[in-house]
């Protein structure tokens, strides 16, 4: 009797030594998997044209690091842009001749009805022109119009902020149409893009920045070092700029105005750095990319991905760059200048993000 309980409890503790590996092997597969499982939680959607003018768009799988057709292109679309974060995109139907708006299975949400569209912005307005008074103003993701066209000009959300023109005056409007801040008409505001409240104004004499208040961060006067500006880019966590100088070199500067990377001949034809801190730039009749530290690097140092391409655009969130092949064809490459996206398109749009 006591030989049996004594057995009895040795395969009891067994069986629960066993039971308690099994919970623990299986967490561990668990927590292994939830460790490297992808974020599904948003996709990167861009548009591309094949060679006979077909238009469609891919998706991009970030964490795997390859891309898959999204929306089989068709010649029902006669051009196509970007997808909002609501996940509808601007294209412009053949037939109709107009733009609307379709969903991630390419079904018109928006009929074709307007003369041009533009991407919904994070605060759920798309600028887009009336087909009646080619007037611009704001719709909704319904269609329904927040902002009743009546601008000569206007253009995207940023900062809360969008700017307009209205016959002759430039002024900005914040989301329910109201006027917020009017401007100088002598300006040139012909690069409306804001990042970090900065936008770049010019004039007959130089270039500046005007924060989104309307105070003069860089005058754009006769005493200004710059004939050029573009706008301003995070660079990792740094507003950053590319400038044109007096001498006509091409050099970035930051949010005081000051040089971030100097003045330099080889630095024509260099775009805006993106998040990652790469920026594409020219040398000779090729492009490549360069980094932040471009100042400190040796000459024949300074491009993280070696010049190779026909064309070059920057980094998106998606961590994907459109690059045109010296043969004419577009694809995407990564950071490290690997393809991501066969050189098969004769054109291609960024990749932008897409909330499920």
């Amino acid at each position: 009797m006591g030989t049996r309980h004594h057995w009895g409890q040795r395969l009891l503790c067994l069986l629960l030594t066993l039971t308690t590996l099994f919970s623990l092997t299986a967490l561990s597969f668990s927590g292994a998997s939830a460790k490297s499982s992808p974020d599904y939680s948003v996709m990167f959607l861009a548009p591309v044209r094949d060679r006979r003018g077909n238009f469609g768009y891919l998706r991009y799988l970030k964490q795997e690091n390859r891309s898959a057709v999204q929306i089989p292109l068709t010649q029902d679309y006669s051009a196509a842009g970007a997808f909002g974060k609501n996940g509808l995109a601007p294209v412009r139907s053949t037939t109709h001749g107009r733009w609307g708006f379709i969903d991630r299975n390419g079904k018109y949400v928006i009929q074709p009805q307007f003369l041009n569209a533009y991407a919904f912005e994070s605060n759920g307005l798309a600028v887009v022109q009336d087909a009646a008074t080619e007037k611009w103003g704001y719709i909704n993701a319904n269609g329904k119009w927040v902002i009743a066209p009546k601008y000569k000009a206007a253009y995207s959300f940023s900062d809360d902020r969008a700017l307009v023109l209205d016959t002759w005056d430039y002024y900005f409007i914040n989301a329910k149409g109201q006027k917020v801040l009017d401007l100088d008409k002598f300006i040139n505001y012909d690069t409306p893009s804001f990042c970090g409240g900065y936008f770049c104004v010019r004039n007959d004499k130089g270039a500046g920045f005007f924060d989104v208040n309307g105070k003069i961060i860089v005058n754009p006067d006769e005493n200004s070092p710059y004939t050029f500006i573009d706008v301003f880019r995070y660079s990792g966590v740094r507003l950053v700029a590319l400038a044109k100088d007096r001498y006509g070199r091409y050099g970035y500067i930051d949010a005081t105005g000051k040089w971030f990377i100097q003045p330099s001949r080889d630095l024509e034809g260099a775009g805006r750095f993106a998040s990652n801190g790469l920026a594409p730039c020219q040398s000779g009749p090729t492009y490549g990319y360069i980094d932040t530290q471009y100042d400190s690097r040796s000459t024949s140092a300074r491009f993280r991905i070696k010049p190779q391409f026909k064309n070059a655009r920057e980094f998106t969130a998606s961590g994907a760059a459109a690059v045109q092949s010296t043969k004419g064809t577009w694809g995407f490459i990564n950071a490290k200048g690997q393809e991501v996206v066969p050189f098969s398109y004769s054109w291609v749009g960024d990749f932008d993000m897409v909330n499920y």
